[in-house]
């Protein structure tokens, strides 16, 4: 293989990775998508916990929640009745995670959740 292909392989490979970034980023892109992810930053919640802690309808929450399902960034567990979500992909794990520290935490949590998740952490 010489030189060129090689930088060619690699462009392709960049642009790929681009593309797939962009995605991610369209998802986040939407207000109800990322309040969602936050909720589930600090672990897995049922549909109605959800639509409780970021303020929107359970019916407007599982429309959402089934396009993160779509794109595989969600997945859902069954116990009985109910259905828990959790986030799916590592990638998207250390992203909010980066996020939930910086702009999630403090809005979404009460000072009681906030005191178990520091209390967690330590």
């Amino acid at each position: 293989m010489n030189i060129r292909n090689n930088e060619d392989m690699k462009t392709a490979k960049a642009q790929q990775t681009a593309e797939e970034v962009c995605e991610l980023m369209k998802v986040l892109s939407s207000k109800n998508r990322f309040l969602i992810l936050c909720a589930l930053a600090n672990g897995e919640k049922s549909v109605g916990e959800i639509a409780e802690m970021i303020g929107i309808r359970e019916a407007t929450t599982s429309q959402h929640l089934a396009l993160l399902r779509k794109d595989k960034i969600v997945q859902p567990r069954r116990e009985n009745q109910m259905i828990y979500y959790s986030i799916a992909r590592s990638d998207v794990r250390k992203l909010m995670d980066f996020l939930y520290e910086n702009y999630c935490k403090k809005n979404l949590n009460s000072e009681e959740e906030e005191k178990k998740i520091e209390t967690k952490q330590t």
